[in-house]
């Protein structure tokens, strides 16, 4: 028993029995304040900011909004354990000593699991699992498990599953898709293996233990079949990428580490996660309360909620165009009118003796020459057509040359 301690990685000091009694006495003796950790509103702006800065560069994992409760409990069993009295000797010891950091982020994995925990939980759950097979339609059953541990809950909710089917265990692969997923590795090489000790039949239904379990000299194995049904992977709720179209979601006894804005987030993953008939199953210490318009309980079960749609189902009124005034109409803007009549065209600028010829380009000094004359036709001939008569005489009239009188 005290190996299989040991290799849990929570033990913090391994002592002869002569000396556990000195130990104790020394940790007991020593007088600390741990006041100034409980008396901040946010990890965030509190003393051990640093020391969850040197966390997440050295895990890759935020535990800032977090409770602080859970995190400043953590931080002074480590203190404790390793004889430092203040917050800041601590925060240098773990820049200075990485194996330091890694058994903090160690102590923070509360890895607390068992099989079957809150059994009747699970006997709501399964009346549930007909109804929720049957609206699945086509294609495996798609089964997220966030916050596994060494993997006894993601086994649990597998039996159940496996019962509903019909006990399919050399297809239960092709029928079901268990994604279980943590952040501490070492829980997840526990949960790959599926080997426990014998004390874990105390929590199985003796039934299911028949069918899913062999008895080895040293603990229980979990049957082939079964296991490779469960992919556990390293995966952070809180922040990597969700599931998609996902029937059953079981979060248990993890919500309750995280603060109110984490377990909103976590929320809003969980329901995009979701597919339209999906389940959530939840600890008994555990609700929905702040992501209401997310989720809905269940009638028969009280930790067990369905998703809520986001679209409003209204009927749809007619829709009228609205009124646009009419714009008033141009008014007609008239050309000038000239005396003489309206400008000639190209062709009718032959007739040079015509009285409007006369007026523009004639005067008692100027007279037209025929080759001028026929060079100016020629120009108006490959000009481009234009509107304004003005501009094409314009155009015209340096062409018209200058004779002596």
């Amino acid at each position: 028993m005290p190996v299989a301690a040991v290799q849990t990685g929570c033990v913090d000091l391994v002592l002869r029995p002569q000396d556990i009694g000195a130990n104790l006495q020394k940790i007991l003796s020593s007088p600390r304040d741990f006041t100034s950790f409980r008396h901040e509103n946010s990890l965030r702006d509190s003393p051990v900011s640093d020391l969850l800065q040197i966390l997440l560069a050295r895990t890759r994992v935020d535990f800032r909004d977090y409770k602080q409760t859970t995190i400043s409990r953590r931080i002074e069993r480590r203190m404790i354990a390793l004889g430092i009295e203040t917050q800041e000797e601590y925060t240098q010891f773990c820049r200075n000593n990485p194996h330091a950091v890694d058994a903090l982020f160690k102590d923070l994995l509360i890895s607390v699991t068992r099989f079957f925990r809150d059994r009747e939980e699970f006997e709501l759950l399964k009346a549930l699992l007909p109804q929720l097979i049957k609206e699945r339609g086509p294609g495996p059953l798609r089964i997220w498990v966030a916050g596994c541990a060494t993997g006894e809950e993601a086994y649990s909710i597998a039996m159940v599953v496996s019962e509903a089917l019909g006990n399919p265990t050399n297809q239960l692969k092709s029928r079901v898709q268990i994604f279980a997923t943590d952040i501490d590795k070492d829980a997840l090489k526990t949960a790959r293996k599926g080997v426990y000790s014998l004390a874990a039949l105390n929590d199985i239904p003796s039934e299911l233990a028949d069918k899913y379990l062999i008895r080895q000299t040293d603990g229980v194995r979990v049957v082939d079949n079964l296991r490779n049904a469960v992919l556990f992977s390293d995966h952070n709720v809180c922040q990597d990428p969700p599931f998609q179209k996902v029937d059953l979601i079981c979060c248990r006894n993890l919500l309750i580490y995280f603060g109110n804005p984490l377990q909103q987030k976590v929320m809003s993953r969980f329901h995009y996660a979701m597919s339209p008939h999906g389940l959530l199953f939840l600890g008994t210490a555990e609700s929905v309360a702040g992501s209401d318009e997310l989720f809905v309980q269940d009638r028969s079960a009280s930790h067990v909620y369905r998703k809520r749609s986001l679209r409003a189902h209204q009927a749809q009124q007619p829709y009228n165009m609205p009124s646009v005034p009419m714009m008033a109409q141009r008014p007609t803007i008239k050309p000038l009118e000239h005396s003489l009549g309206p400008p000639p065209t190209v062709s009718c600028l032959r007739h040079w003796h015509s009285p409007w010829a006369k007026t523009r380009f004639w005067s008692p000094r100027i007279s037209p020459s025929r080759g001028s004359m026929a060079r100016s036709v020629s120009l108006l001939r490959s000009m481009r057509p234009v509107h304004c008569g003005c501009i094409l005489i314009c155009c015209a009239a340096p062409c018209v040359k200058r004779r002596a009188a």
